[in-house]
């Protein structure tokens, strides 16, 4: 291949193998999660390194509200440009000097961090907004969220953005744009049309409403979308893709990075190395009776509570929003938010829950793979996966499948992952009915 092209080369380790240890003497831009992991790895690096910065967090909290709208709106460079003009004093408000160090610390460390010939330690989201100079980025845990990113917005939420001299206004483009969305077939994955829009005038007719965490703008950015009714609402869900910086061997460290996606989307450009199966020190036992999906726990979390009370147990991971249905339950970790946590090692944990996640991003993901289908549905059938059968409610479309079954895998694996068992003693307890290969025993 041309020195052009990207080479993505995944190690997959099992959880608790010691991924981390081996790149903490790295030369290389080392990208994580979240910044709390970026200043753990940087307690624990061996080689001179830098950080690049944590999110930015002014005394004025007006200022932090303004930059963090911009943000969750999708405009990231307008808020580093508010950053830049706070640093400058240039902006339409009273600015301390207290808050233009800040703006200027900020701007500083970053601009050191790109051009660092030092370690980098920076987090998922920056790599994919600035280019570091090593000809090396390592991702530890796979980056896939960032890479293909899913959101969505709410037309009621959008409508109630509108200003007072817009709203009527059959002119504007926000309310041409809820037109269009009104217009759409619902269930029925789009290519997104060209939307001609100017930035700063289509925000000129938006409130930047201190509940609006919509991206909005990233929906013209987007590939493809996907119109749902839910209610008296509609939304609104579209996929992104970003790709890895240009020029720069990536090595993704990852116990659930799905080769099935990296394949469609880098072809003969992925290299997998697989470190089998792993000898647990510790013990999985795995109840899967029950699928302990959402729907099945607002009807049986009561009596799944009942059951984990007599389990030697130190905390629970389970849904976000289902956490005060079981004591004990962990105050960072939850499904969708489980990479990297080492809090729990050692501990004896409880997985509750088998994460199903809506069937649009399925679909968007699908497509965006290049999938091609008529007609599909989710139905109960015996299946096949990484050496095991067993009967599960998913896709009767096999590329749908995949993706569905190995992600609801790798969610499940980042959660089991926190006790360490393959270094530790500890005992995890998982009510899914998706069986994993490492569980020591089933239970039905």
């Amino acid at each position: 291949f041309p020195v052009t092209i990207i080479m993505v080369h995944i190690i997959i380790c099992p959880t608790g193998v010691g991924k981390t240890e081996v790149i903490k003497d790295s030369k290389a831009t080392i990208a994580l999660p979240t910044h709390g992991l970026k200043r753990e790895l940087s307690q624990r690096m061996l080689e001179p390194h830098t950080c690049s910065p944590d999110e930015i967090l002014f005394v004025n909290n007006d200022l932090n509200t303004r930059v963090k709208r911009y943000y969750s709106m999708g405009l990231h460079s307008k808020a580093s440009e508010i950053i830049h003009e706070i640093a400058n004093g240039n902006l339409d408000m009273d600015i301390t000097e207290d808050d233009r160090n800040i703006a200027k610390l900020h701007l500083q460390q970053l601009e050191d961090c790109l051009k660092s010939s030092f370690t980098v330690l920076t987090t998922h989201a920056r790599s994919f907004h600035n280019q570091f100079g090593h000809d090396t980025i390592i991702y530890d845990e796979d980056p896939i969220n960032e890479l293909v990113n899913i959101k969505s917005i709410s037309c009621n939420e959008l409508a109630s953005m509108r200003s007072h001299q817009f709203a009527f206004n059959s002119k504007g483009k926000v309310n041409e744009l809820l037109q269009f969305f009104s217009d759409c077939e619902t269930g029925v994955v789009i290519r997104t049309p060209a939307f001609q829009v100017k930035k700063d005038e289509f925000l000129a007719e938006l409130y930047l409403n201190k509940n609006v965490d919509s991206d909005i703008f990233g929906y013209f950015e987007s590939e493809f979308f996907l119109v749902t009714d839910i209610g008296n609402d509609r939304r609104v869900s579209y996929v992104t893709r970003k790709d890895f910086p240009d020029n720069r061997r990536v090595i993704i460290l990852s116990a659930t990075a799905s080769e099935y996606i990296y394949r469609q989307l880098y072809g003969e450009r992925l290299v997998v190395h697989r470190i089998g199966d792993v000898e647990q020190k510790g013990e999985i036992l795995q109840y899967t009776n029950r699928s302990c999906s959402r729907t099945g726990l607002d009807n049986y979390a009561k009596s799944v509570s009942n059951h984990i009370e007599g389990i030697d147990h130190d905390t629970v991971i389970t849904f976000k929003d289902y956490k005060r249905k079981f004591k004990k339950s962990d105050k960072h970790v939850h499904f969708g938010n489980c990479s990297g946590y080492d809090h729990l090692k050692g501990k004896n944990i409880v997985v509750v829950g088998t994460p199903h996640q809506d069937n649009a991003l399925y679909f968007l993901l699908g497509k965006l793979l290049g999938l091609h289908w008529s007609d599909t549905k989710m139905e109960m059938q015996l299946v096949e996966h990484k050496g095991l059968q067993f009967k599960f409610n998913t896709f009767n479309h096999e590329g749908l499948r995949a993706i569905h079954l190995g992600l609801i895998e790798g969610e499940l694996l980042q959660a089991v992952g926190r006790a360490r068992t393959v270094r530790t003693d500890a005992k995890v307890h998982v009510f899914a009915n998706f069986p994993l290969r490492i569980a020591s025993r089933y239970i039905f």
